[in-house]
């Protein structure tokens, strides 16, 4: 089992409607992806196990802290064993979790993929095609939970949730998929890989797509550029991304990609 799901279960966290928390100290992207994913399936888990009652304020933040920090909080504790795995703060509906949040466990990557092949048996319709790309997003976050980043298991998953997204035309999710794949491929310094992810990326949007898509392409591709030497190219992708970026997106970029992407630009532009 994930610390997070034990210290939620146990706290009785359960909220009126999901909406993504914050996620503070994410050491990389996928473990942003991991946390996602495991959270957006908390409410649906807790309704079908527990008889906890639904809470009217949604969980605001979660954040990982290392082994002895010491914390001030006003809630409950979750322990594995004698290990203090995970805490609720009642007052700011934070979940603290203490590292490694992760117990080695294959069991939902196990159940994932027997719904993923139950679906795929099914008549097509996009209701299917939308369980189909969050199943193999959902696996892709738990090998990268179970095994670190970067992880080739997971990328065969992140390809066919960005097959998914194309077929269902959804730039957002399209976005989600190639940030995955696209980290892991930066990990192990596949740079032709990364390039190309980015490059499909970028004409698979169009006008439609919103800000922050726009905006996390340029950065891919800059970065991609800076590692592969391609110094000019690199540096157009990046000014892109300080023209594109406004305050007002800075919380929603840190909460979907793990990052404060406009304070790496600059370290990269600088």
């Amino acid at each position: 089992m994930f610390g997070l799901k034990a210290a939620v279960v146990m706290v009785g966290l359960s909220t009126s409607a999901w909406a993504e928390p914050n996620i503070i100290g994410a050491s990389y992207a996928g473990e942003q992806v991991a946390i996602l994913s495991l959270a957006a399936d908390l409410n649906l888990w807790i309704d079908t196990y527990t008889d906890i009652p639904r809470s009217a304020s949604p969980l605001a933040k979660i954040q990982f802290i290392e082994p002895q920090t010491e914390i001030h909080y006003e809630g409950q504790m979750t322990m594995i064993g004698a290990t203090v795995r995970g805490v609720y703060d009642l007052e700011d509906l934070t979940i603290t979790l203490v590292r490694p949040w992760v117990v080695a466990n294959a069991e939902p990557i196990s159940q994932y993929s027997q719904a993923l092949n139950m679906v795929r048996q099914l008549p097509y319709s996009q209701a299917l095609l939308r369980s189909e790309l969050s199943l193999n997003r959902k696996i892709a976050a738990q090998f990268i939970g179970l095994r670190g980043i970067p992880t080739d298991e997971a990328k065969p998953f992140f390809a066919a949730a960005q097959s998914l997204s194309a077929e269902l035309d959804d730039q957002e999710e399209a976005v989600n998929a190639s940030w995955g794949l696209w980290s892991i491929q930066l990990m192990v310094a596949e740079l032709a890989a990364c390039l190309d992810t980015a490059e499909t990326l970028r004409r698979g949007l169009n006008a439609d797509a919103s800000p922050e898509a726009q905006l996390i392409v340029e950065y891919m591709q800059g970065v991609t550029h800076a590692y592969r030497g391609t110094l000019q190219n690199a540096v157009e992708h990046l000014e892109a991304v300080g023209r594109l970026n406004k305050p007002a997106m800075k919380e929603e970029l840190h909460i979907r990609f793990g990052m404060d992407i406009g304070l790496t630009d600059d370290s990269f532009l600088a």
